[in-house]
């Protein structure tokens, strides 16, 4: 696929696109994140290709493992941003700059190429979503925060200013360019507003057969730290694949098992798991009354599997080997049963029937907004050593979304840019949890 290169975007804000971190001790603020530039990078046949420019300040010596992104938006187009994953030391009141982070903006998302024509014109445009930095903290200092995974979730919300080399010149060609840019394309320009249409139809028609079917699961545990609880509160998507059951990321029911840094702290003996702190609970539209939950007696567990892998994670002075439930893999699902207040209709979402191709001009996916509302992204996605692969980015408001393709459900998103394949053997519950097949191994 062709790439044309068109112009440069680049600046820094005029407001700083700083947030209030949720890391706080008696010390202050402990990080912040500053958003630089944004860099024009190309355009191909659905979408348009930038770099994201950022940076990372502490207020005291640290060490970044992860930044992750989500819920950004260019004004009003959203876009997705693949995770920091590269670690950063940080110096204290020392900027430290990250790797530019490719950013994807999809043509499906602008009613016209009009938003960034009009950004380019006055200079500037607004930037909001949220930054989660995830610190590597000790657990005494885990502790002293109140968060146990060291995370800082922080909004950004600012103005970013566009600069367009050359001046007046340079933007008039900037301009034109951006206007040439659709018919750059494969098709006409009239062929691309039917293109577009049908996207939209497409995403419309996605949400109403789908969102139905969707659930939203969050997730409770507790662990036990010299004496003190810490409690911890992850939210997922899941899909019901009949009236009463439902399939999740096994790591949304039991999501210790899968995060390096409690499974080193059960391996040491440093936290303990507080087994009636275990909760799950999910809602979907069509619910009445209480949301099924584990504690409620709502939610039964059917099956839940997991292959392991061993990591090496620093403690201290030293790296320990810890086993944990690995997250890019076929076995990270679990079947939960809903045993009450479940909305029935004695139909079930239509999962596809053919084999898993080896690439998908489209499929769509859902995610959270931060309001709270399911939204469909449209993307293209391939296989690979028998897992779907997302060839554009998603967030973490994705984790656990279905992955529909022309003629139906055909995987589930576990991480930002993958998922597995769901086949019909999988979402059968002969074999209790913990035993036969498919059980946890």
């Amino acid at each position: 696929m062709k790439t044309l290169t068109i112009l440069a975007l680049a600046g820094t804000l005029t407001m700083p696109l700083l947030a209030q971190p949720t890391i706080n001790d008696a010390r202050g603020a402990s990080v912040r994140v500053g958003i630089d530039r944004l860099e024009f990078a190309g355009v191909s046949s659905d979408h348009l290709n930038f770099k994201l420019f950022t940076h990372v300040t502490s207020f005291r010596n640290a060490k970044v493992k992860r930044v992750r992104f989500f819920g950004m938006r260019l004004g009003e187009i959203p876009f997705f941003i693949e995770p920091v994953e590269e670690q950063m030391q940080l110096k204290a009141g020392i900027d430290a700059a990250a790797p530019p982070i490719p950013v994807t903006i999809y043509f499906r998302d602008l009613d016209s190429l009009q938003t960034l024509e009009e950004a380019v014109k006055a200079g500037e445009v607004r930037v909001t979503g949220r930054a989660r930095v995830e610190l590597d903290l000790k657990l005494l200092e885990r502790l002293a925060v109140g968060q146990w995974n060291g995370l800082a979730d922080i909004a950004l919300n600012g103005s970013l200013p566009v600069v367009v080399p050359g001046g007046e010149v340079g933007k008039s060609a900037a301009i034109l360019a951006i206007r040439g840019a659709e018919k750059a394309l494969p098709a006409a320009s009239a062929a691309l507003g039917e293109l577009r249409g049908s996207h939209s139809f497409r995403a419309r028609e996605l949400n109403d057969l789908y969102r139905p079917w969707l659930v939203s699961a969050e997730t409770r545990y507790a662990l036990l730290i010299n004496g003190r609880k810490v409690d911890i509160s992850e939210t997922w998507l899941g899909v019901r694949v009949s009236d009463d059951l439902v399939v999740l990321p096994n790591e949304a029911v039991e999501p210790w098992r899968y995060n390096p840094d409690v499974a080193l702290a059960l391996h040491s003996k440093d936290a303990q798991l507080i087994p009636e702190a275990r909760e799950l609970t999910i809602h979907f539209d069509g619910m009445t009354g209480d949301a099924p939950s584990l504690s409620n007696g709502g939610l039964r567990i059917e099956r839940t599997t997991a292959a392991k892998e061993s990591v090496l994670i620093q403690d201290d002075e030293k790296r320990v080997k810890v086993e944990v439930a690995k997250r890019q893999s076929n076995s990270n699902y679990a079947l939960l049963r809903i045993a009450q207040n479940g909305a029935a209709s004695g139909q079930a979402p239509a999962f596809s029937n053919q084999p898993a191709q080896q690439s998908f001009d489209h499929v769509g996916v859902f995610h959270a907004t931060p309001g709270g509302k399911l939204e469909v992204i449209m993307m293209s996605a391939h296989a690979r050593d028998g897992r779907i692969v997302l060839d554009s980015p998603v967030d973490d408001t994705a984790l656990g979304s279905i992955v529909v393709g022309p003629d139906g459900i055909v995987g589930m998103v576990q991480d930002e840019r993958s998922g597995m394949f769901l086949q019909s053997d999988l979402l059968q519950t002969g074999n209790p949890s913990g035993t036969g097949k498919h059980a946890r191994r």
